[in-house]
């Protein structure tokens, strides 16, 4: 007499759709995973790029004597140069707002530190971009 055993193949296959069925998942969001990673880097070495195109612009103007009073005023008669600064005091300068590869990098700006006792501006810059 022989017995037959049908049932039990369909419930290995069953098993076998759902294994492959998380383990196909796991794989996805992996590379889900990694690609935002590599946008958010490709966003920040973005930046960065802004970042030094704005250090080289500002390099032109790395004399002292541009610094306070050679450069244009503004309506209220102060100084407006690049590396304007006021003594023992900063400075905050507005940058454009830049559209890259469809990022908009928003709000970036440099600020100019007069710093006490020395004969150097110390100049920090701000490049805003968005995470997502």
């Amino acid at each position: 007499m022989q017995i037959k055993k049908k049932s039990g193949v369909l419930i290995e296959v069953l098993v076998g759709a759902i294994v492959l069925t998380v383990v196909s998942g796991t794989l996805l969001l992996s590379f889900i995973s990694a690609r935002r990673y590599i946008n958010n880097a490709n966003k920040l070495l973005i930046a960065a790029n802004l970042d030094r195109s704005v250090l080289n612009n500002l390099y032109k103007e790395v004399r002292q004597d541009t610094w306070d009073d050679s450069q244009p005023e503004s309506m209220d008669g102060t100084p407006i140069g690049l590396l304007y600064a006021p003594i023992d005091s900063s400075q905050v300068h507005n940058l454009p707002d830049y559209a890259i590869e469809n990022v908009e990098y928003k709000g970036n700006n440099y600020t100019v530190k007069s710093v006490p006792g020395k004969d150097y501006r110390e100049v920090s810059i701000t490049i805003n971009y968005p995470l997502e």
